[in-house]
Parts: structure tokens; C-alpha cells; sequence
């Protein structure tokens, strides 16, 4: 099994957001969290509805990984 190993980031950063979070675990490990909305288009057939199944792709990027270490 594989581990993500987030990239190490230097300088301060601003995480006093209203929506953001920060956890210092006993063992010193730090987890920033921060809640983001999305709205993203999606075309939506509804004729069968609600007997219908729909997808939507979303596709997410890291600034610091590649497709094979997320």
C-alpha cells in the first residue's frame, strides 16, 4: 500500500479562515483542513427522471504530487 507524503511548505501561512481548521496531534503530526465549495457545470438529462442515473467528472489537481502519488 501506498502513502501520500504531502510536500513540506515553508513560510507562514494564513490559516485563520472561518472555514479552516488546524489539529496538532500528540504525536506532532499538523493537519490544516479547510472546507471548499465547488460549483462546477453539469449537464443534466432528466427525462427519466427519477428513474435516472447521472454522472458529473470532476477532476482534482495537486500543486505538489503527480497523478501517481495521489
Amino acid at each position: 500500500m501506498k502513502s501520500l507524503r504531502p510536500g513540506t511548505m515553508t513560510g507562514k501561512k494564513n490559516c485563520t479562515t472561518p472555514d479552516g481548521i488546524v489539529i496538532v496531534l500528540q504525536n506532532g503530526t499538523v493537519w490544516i483542513n479547510h472546507r471548499l465549495s465547488v460549483k462546477s457545470p453539469c449537464n443534466l438529462d432528466l427525462r427519466q427522471f427519477p428513474f435516472d442515473v447521472q454522472s458529473c467528472i470532476l477532476i482534482l489537481e495537486s500543486y505538489s504530487h503527480n497523478a501517481e502519488e495521489v
